[in-house]
């Protein structure tokens, strides 16, 4: 992972392969964008005499330290994890650093010697901005899902494990598990008691697809 620095002149600066799909030269300066399917964090701190964006927090943070940069705690990000155990998006724990997701931008343009910064919001996958003009595929979803997959688990060298539950997120992640192959993936079931429906359901998925499976 990259830490990209921007400060003024605001058109001084190279962005590092990581960051180019999220970071981008404007009119008016620089725009960071979320991650139109919301599979990676971008993370953008801000000051007005410099920011810095990074595709990790801890990165982003131990950057902006060792320069002494201003990093303060936010008072409402606290107060959400204590009463919602989150901080909502494009909030964070800290006052000063953005969480940028589908649909999220921020313009970073000079002004009066300083970087003004604005916030705006667009997602685009809404039903009005479809142009209506194309029959649903799954075929299509499951290849995009496979992929997106794939892609994320060569990250951590394709080891790791699924949550699978009974519901829709987790048994379309496993089937694009089986799609692509990755059968090493184990899948793991939660069983909160005797009772609980969701285990031989989440089992029957696994077996169906060839997924090893606990519980």
């Amino acid at each position: 992972m990259s830490v990209l620095w921007i400060g003024l002149p605001i058109s001084e600066f190279d962005v590092p392969n990581d960051l180019r799909p999220y970071v981008e030269a404007t009119a008016a300066g620089v725009r960071v964008v979320g991650d139109r399917a919301a599979g990676r964090d971008v993370y953008l701190w801000t000051q007005p005499e410099g920011c810095a964006v990074s595709l990790d927090l801890a990165e982003l943070i131990e950057a902006v330290a060792e320069r002494g940069g201003d990093l303060h705690v936010s008072d409402f990000g606290i107060s959400a994890l204590l009463h919602n155990a989150l901080v909502p998006i494009p909030q964070t724990a800290f006052a000063n650093v953005w969480l940028l997701s589908a649909g999220d931008s921020v313009d970073l343009s000079p002004a009066d010697g300083q970087i003004d910064v604005t916030y705006d919001f667009d997602y685009p996958w809404m039903e009005q901005k479809s142009m209506g003009d194309r029959e649903p595929s799954e075929a299509r979803l499951l290849e995009l899902l496979t992929k997106g997959t794939e892609r994320q688990l060569a990250e951590v060298g394709n080891e790791g494990f699924l949550m699978l539950s009974s519901g829709l997120d987790s048994p379309s992640v496993a089937l694009a598990l089986a799609e692509a192959g990755l059968n090493q993936v184990r899948c793991v079931t939660y069983r909160w008691g005797p009772e609980d429906p969701e285990p031989p359901v989440a089992a029957s998925f696994a077996r169906r697809l060839g997924l090893d499976h606990e519980v």
